[in-house]
């Protein structure tokens, strides 16, 4: 269809081939500009809107019916203070699709969450570790779990200890 979206993936890698940094794009074509008046204008006048897809096709769904499996250990828990800890996980998609728009949460408390990265594209095969810094709102009350998601794959979670010998130190957990 000429009405749809494609992916461009860019990488930078080291000599090694170790991945630096990848930004994902998802621009899209549209019929629109077989209208030469509509083309016309798109090219000669400034701030020409982008025409929307009324009808769809639209991109998440589109992604979601794609389909793929996660994986997510959490590698350590330190607790910084009494209120802050910060969490290092592995995550993996095990699928044959690549994971869009991927992220790591914490659920089962109030909380903030900065992680080393999020909302990326994650290749087939391919493992991350990545660093969540939890600020904690409040005392959890229940089962807290670090949660990996996609667009096009069901979240995954693993439970955090709360133990003091490994983190959390009261903050969080059972």
């Amino acid at each position: 269809s000429r009405d749809s979206f494609f992916f461009v993936v860019t990488e930078l890698t080291d000599a090694s081939g170790k991945l630096i940094s990848r930004s994902t794009y998802w621009p899209r074509t549209t019929s629109k500009l077989d209208e030469a008046a509509f083309r016309q204008k798109y090219l000669t006048e400034p701030l020409t809107p982008w025409p929307t897809f009324e009808k769809g096709p639209f991109l998440k769904p589109t992604v979601a019916a794609t389909g793929t499996t996660l994986a997510l250990t959490v590698l350590n828990e330190t607790r910084l203070d009494d209120q802050r800890s910060r969490l290092n996980v592995r995550v993996r998609n095990v699928g044959k699709v690549p994971a869009f728009m991927s992220r790591i949460d914490v659920a089962g408390a109030k909380r903030a969450l900065v992680a080393s990265d999020n909302y990326f594209w994650l290749e087939p095969g391919e493992s991350r570790d990545l660093t969540a810094d939890v600020l904690w709102r409040e005392k959890p009350t229940g089962k807290v779990t670090v949660q990996l998601s996609a667009w096009n794959a069901p979240a995954v979670q693993q439970p955090l200890t709360g133990q003091q010998s490994k983190g959390l130190g009261g903050v969080g957990g059972r």
